[in-house]
Order: C-alpha cells, then sequence, then structure tokens
C-alpha cells in the first residue's frame, strides 16, 4: 500500500494467500482483501484481520461495499452476488445472472444494488429481499447520483441517459422471518399499523 501524494510504502503484507481483488470501505480504515481461500477484512492501520469469510463459492470478480460499510457485495464467477452482511456475519445470494457479474452499484441512501453482467442485462435489486425490481437489456450502468434519485447508464448507439429512481413510502417489502412460516393464507393491519 502507497501513499500517493509521498509515494512513500505504507504497508507490505507478503503472507496473503494468493490475494485478489482489494477494496476499502466508506471510511477508508477496512481493507477487503480476496485470497484463495477466503475473504478477509482488514484494519490496516493496525495490520490486523478483524474478520474473515470462507470462501465456498470460487473467484471474486469485484468488490463493493455499501456506503453505511455494513456489508461487502461481492460479484463473483459463478454468476451469482453474495452480499456479506459483516455485523451478522451472514451471507445472502442474489441469483438471476447466466454470465459472470462486472459490475455493482449500491445505492447510496437505498438497500437497493444494480448490477450488470456479461449477459448483457442491468438488474435493480431490493437486497433486504433478494427481489429483482427492474431488469432491463443493452444498458450498462454508470454511477447513481448523490441523492439517488437517478441512475445513469450508457447505451450503445444513444451514449449516456439517466433513469429515475423512484422510490415509495407507500409501500414496504416483509422479509421472512426467522422462526415463523414463510406461507400466510391470511393477514391484516390492526389501527398502530403493525401486522
Amino acid at each position: 500500500m502507497f501513499e500517493l501524494a509521498t509515494r512513500s510504502l505504507l504497508w507490505d503484507n507478503r503472507d496473503l494467500d494468493r490475494p485478489g481483488v482489494l477494496s476499502f470501505d466508506p471510511s477508508g480504515d477496512r481493507l477487503a482483501v480476496e485470497c484463495r481461500q477466503e475473504m478477509q477484512i482488514w484494519d490496516w492501520r493496525v495490520r490486523r484481520i478483524i474478520s474473515r469469510l470462507q470462501k465456498n463459492f470460487g473467484a471474486v470478480s469485484l468488490t463493493r461495499w455499501q456506503p453505511d460499510g455494513a456489508s461487502l457485495i461481492m460479484g463473483c464467477a459463478d454468476r451469482m452476488i453474495r452480499v456479506w452482511d459483516l455485523w451478522r456475519n451472514q451471507v445472502g445470494t442474489l441469483s438471476g445472472h447466466t454470465r459472470e457479474v462486472v459490475g455493482l452499484i449500491p445505492h447510496p441512501h437505498q438497500p437497493l444494488l444494480v448490477s450488470h453482467a456479461w449477459d448483457n442485462t442491468l438488474r435493480v435489486w431490493d437486497t433486504s429481499s433478494g427481489n429483482v425490481l427492474l431488469q432491463a437489456s443493452g444498458m450498462i450502468p454508470l454511477c447513481f447520483d448523490t441523492e439517488g434519485r437517478r441512475l445513469a447508464v450508457w447505451k450503445r448507439g444513444r451514449g449516456i441517459g439517466l433513469l429515475n429512481v423512484v422510490g415509495s413510502d407507500s409501500y414496504r417489502t416483509l422479509g421472512a422471518t426467522p422462526g415463523l412460516p414463510t406461507r400466510f393464507n391470511t393477514n391484516d393491519f390492526n389501527r398502530s399499523s403493525t401486522v
């Protein structure tokens, strides 16, 4: 690791087992490192591993951090996207791409993720439920604006365009609760809006 301004060496770790993809968390204090058999999260300032995840899923193509630093998102060569919740130490899987994932863009404020793969599809995911909210072909996602209201995309022959991202306060997707059945025949809301 180098200090760019001074070009001085800050850290040289030769003990890593075939390091691959690297990415800093939003604060710059933690470094995600792909190794041959595991993902590692380092507190690089004190040179200490603070979290490990065994890789039973093969190579990682790219990683991105959620803007709050709570999760590491991994695009994997097996066409899956894995979301590693570091606080709960749980990994969720987003599946649907038919070729390798090559682009990941987390929403700046909501549990949304935009992915792009060699299958020529752009997908917008609700990471809290794992559902695909939008799938489109022929567009490459570039970035969200700072408010997360627009997504810049590039389309061959058309150039750069903007997609509006509209959130809704009128509904919310409810995820499964551990220990409760996943299917319900009836439901209702009481006056305090609890199910």
